[in-house]
């Protein structure tokens, strides 16, 4: 089949039956990214074997079809079926847009902020209601000295809940951890009509949910790929740690922690903003990190950052008078709307969509 190159036009040829693969334009030298199951949402345009000119005719008309859509921030604008191209990006280009952004609509963001805790507080108040000597659990651990201690507090106080309300508590905390990650992807989607200059309605944060099944598919599968990164940091760890070398595994835990998010990083966005499935999701993600390896690496290091100081800031501001449990639904509140930003912006640039500010 034939595409064009996403800078200069240039009509380009692609074997039938190819694979994801980065392609290289022969005229201008740009890359981009060739996707051949990512389909529209439009059914009229289903692949099949059709003539060169056929095939041209058809790009021109899906790419009148997006031009059109995108317009309007709706669910359809953002199950694309154009390639994306790839461009470098930079962290702090990546944060600073994500705090213009954040600025320049702080009344929503505000609103975003306070819905995207809400599912948190009523964990909260469940587990409170379930438990009540939860509400003191936090106060305990905060007295204890060293990590030991609070470890073999918190196992003791584990050990000691019932089996039934251990297993209703553990519904609960996978109920609101699902209604996170739908509005997770809502929020991207979001702030990806800003980052494209689109005009887009608040409620688009309940969009997330209109694809279940693909994001229980994406949770699984990032639970799993977490798990066994747990399991092989966690030797690792106690290896270094029993050779006397601690401040260095901590260290080492922390740097391997980084570079594992770095190729998950675009899971998300790639399933908030198209049509992909979620395995393809995540081989997208890995090929899209690879062109900005070190640009990843600095923008989850600066939000590393920004979450201790904002952690930081609320046990100061508000420690003294609210329990550790609701400092750090305030800390989510102020934190997620950052994250949110941030992701979607260096989603964009990554893949040549960022239009707000040129």
């Amino acid at each position: 089949m034939y595409i064009r190159c996403k800078s200069c036009g240039q009509l380009l040829y692609i074997p039938d039956g190819a694979d994801t693969q980065t392609v290289k334009c022969p005229a201008c030298q740009s890359e981009f990214l060739y996707t051949p199951e990512v389909k529209a949402s439009n059914n009229k345009f289903e692949s099949e074997k059709t003539s060169t000119f056929d095939q041209q005719y058809q790009y021109k008309q899906l790419a009148m079809q997006f031009d059109d859509m995108r317009e309007t921030a709706t669910r359809e604008a953002y199950h694309q079926s154009r390639n994306l191209s790839l461009q470098p990006f930079f962290s702090w280009d990546a944060v600073l847009s994500a705090y213009r952004l954040i600025s320049e609509r702080f009344g929503v963001m505000i609103l975003l902020a306070i819905l995207l805790v809400v599912p948190n507080l009523i964990l909260n108040l469940v587990q409170t209601a379930i438990l009540p000597e939860m509400a003191d659990i936090y106060k305990t651990l905060s007295e204890k000295e060293t990590f030991e201690e609070v470890f073999q507090e918190y196992m003791a106080f584990s050990q000691s809940i019932p089996t039934e309300k251990a297993f209703l508590l553990s519904g609960c905390n996978i109920l609101v951890s699902l209604a996170d990650v739908f509005l997770l992807i809502g929020g991207i989607r979001l702030f990806n009509a800003y980052g494209r200059n689109q005009k887009a309605a608040f409620w688009l944060v309940f969009s997330g949910f209109d694809s279940p099944l693909r994001v229980l598919i994406a949770c699984f599968l990032l639970l799993v790929l977490f798990m066994a990164f747990g399991v092989v940091a966690s030797f690792i760890f106690i290896a270094m740690a029993m050779a006397g070398l601690s401040f260095f595994a901590v260290f080492l835990f922390f740097m391997l922690l980084i570079f594992f998010m770095v190729y998950l990083f675009f899971v998300f966005p790639l399933i908030a903003d198209s049509n992909v499935s979620a395995t393809k999701a995540f081989q997208l993600s890995y090929l899209i990190a690879k062109r900005n390896l070190s640009a990843l690496f600095g923008t989850i290091s600066l939000l590393f950052l920004i979450s201790m100081l904002i952690g930081f800031f609320t046990m100061a501001v508000f420690g003294g008078f609210l329990s550790s449990g609701y400092v750090s639904l305030i800390s989510q509140a102020l934190y997620t709307p950052i994250l949110l930003g941030v992701i979607s912006s260096a989603y964009l640039k990554a893949t040549g969509q960022f239009r707000r500010y040129q």
